[in-house]
């Protein structure tokens, strides 16, 4: 039996449909991947604080202080006692010394004046010293006289006598007071030398001059020389 085919119908031609416009699609954006979190650090992994090395401290270099500008020296005006006198560059380097202590007047001029009184104390116990001294020598000198051979012993007396003639035969009165402080302040007049000088002045006063040894006794002095002219030949050849 055959099968019937069915007749073929016209198919309609479908009307041409416009394209739609194009739209561009914005741009899908781009998402990065976040990074994978990193393991956390093990507290192993860190040196502990005694497995520092050793490290000298680093040492910082000191700053140089700032000049700082030196105040005026101070100055001063010194008073002096009687007897006291200091020189121009004394009293300079006082001046330098007590301004670097920034001194005031006032104390500058008390150590002045206790500097005075201590070289008025020094002045004093060297002049009593040195009189001891000078005394203590006069003392000697005399005892040197005494004990002489010849000055002192049983004839000290009139030794004592005919130096005090020198001196009067010698010095005029009216010197006399001068010449005793001459004496007293050389020690001359207690001097052994100066003794014996004056001792043998005395002695060429008091002993008769022996005659020139040219000159012949008159004659009938006993121990008298005849003289030439008494000779009898001298005489004859005289006439």
């Amino acid at each position: 039996m055959s099968e019937s085919v069915p007749s073929a119908e016209p198919v309609p031609t479908p009307a041409p449909v416009e394209a739609p416009a194009v739209v561009e699609a914005a741009p899908t954006p781009v998402v990065e991947a976040a990074p994978a979190p990193e393991a956390p650090a093990l507290h192993t992994d860190t040196p502990t604080l005694m497995e520092q090395p050793a490290t000298e401290p680093v040492k910082e270099e000191p700053k140089a202080p700032e000049p700082v500008a030196a105040p005026a020296a101070p100055t001063y005006e010194f008073k002096f006692e009687d007897g006291f006198k200091a020189e121009p560059e004394q009293l300079t380097a006082l001046s330098t010394a007590l301004g670097k202590f920034n001194v005031d007047q006032e104390t500058a001029q008390g150590l002045v004046e206790m500097h005075q009184s201590a070289l008025k104390k020094y002045a004093e116990a060297e002049l009593t010293r040195q009189h001891m001294a000078f005394g203590s020598m006069r003392k000697e000198w005399v005892a040197q006289i005494k004990s002489d051979p010849v000055l002192g012993g049983a004839g000290f007396e009139t030794t004592q006598r005919a130096v005090a003639e020198m001196r009067d035969k010698f010095v005029p009165k009216t010197d006399q007071p001068a010449f005793n402080e001459m004496l007293r302040v050389t020690g001359v007049g207690d001097h052994p030398a100066f003794w014996r000088l004056l001792h043998n002045a005395a002695r060429f006063f008091k002993e008769p001059a022996m005659p020139p040894p040219n000159i012949q006794p008159p004659p009938g002095v006993s121990g008298a020389k005849p003289s030439i002219y008494d000779h009898p030949t001298s005489r004859a050849g005289a006439r």
